[in-house]
C-alpha cells in the first residue's frame, strides 16, 4: 500500500547502431502513472542497455516524489550485480555502482527481478518511437500500450 512500482527495460535497434530504453511508473493498484522513453546511439551488448535502463529509472526517482518504489527488471543478472554487496570490476562496474549508490542513498528503493512476461509494458515503451539521444515523457499511456495495461489490470 502506498508504494509505486517501475518497470525498467531496453530494446536493442538492430542494423541502426541505437537502442532505447521504456520506463512505466504505477501506483500500488498497477494503474499508470507515467512513462518514459530515452534513445541511445552506439553498438551495445545486451547487457549493457539493461543496465542503463535501470539506471536511467533510478536517475528519473530525482523527479519523483519520495516514497516506497519497486524497481522491476527483467536482466537477472543486472539485479544481481546491482544488489550485491561486492564491489564490479567489469567493463559496467561504474554505471552498476552509479545505481548501488543510488538505492543507499534514497530510502524505500527495491530493485527486484521480474520475468519477461511481467514486464512487457516496459518493453512495448522501450520499442516506442522517439528522437536519437532523446527522452519522450507519456504522461496518458500511448495506444500501443493499451492492450498489454488492461492485460496486467486483470490479472490484478
Amino acid at each position: 500500500m502506498g508504494s509505486r512500482k517501475m518497470n525498467v527495460d531496453a530494446a536493442i535497434k538492430e542494423g541502426q547502431n541505437s537502442f532505447s530504453v521504456g520506463l512505466v511508473l504505477r501506483d500500488d493498484k498497477g494503474q499508470y502513472i507515467a512513462g518514459k522513453t530515452r534513445h541511445f546511439s552506439g553498438s551495445v551488448q545486451v547487457v549493457e542497455p539493461e543496465t542503463i535502463s535501470i539506471l536511467e529509472g533510478m536517475l528519473w526517482l530525482e523527479d519523483l516524489p519520495t516514497g516506497p518504489i519497486i524497481i522491476e527488471c527483467d536482466s537477472l543478472l543486472n539485479v544481481n550485480a546491482i544488489n550485491k554487496i561486492c564491489l564490479n570490476f567489469l567493463e559496467l562496474g561504474h554505471l552498476v555502482q552509479h545505481c548501488k549508490n543510488i538505492i543507499n542513498s534514497r530510502e524505500g528503493v527495491l530493485l527486484v527481478f521480474a520475468r519477461k512476461h511481467a514486464n512487457k509494458v516496459a518493453h512495448l515503451l522501450a520499442k516506442y518511437p522517439c528522437e536519437l539521444k532523446s527522452f519522450v515523457i507519456n504522461l496518458s499511456p500511448p495506444s500501443c500500450l493499451l492492450e498489454t495495461l488492461l492485460s496486467d489490470a486483470l490479472m490484478i
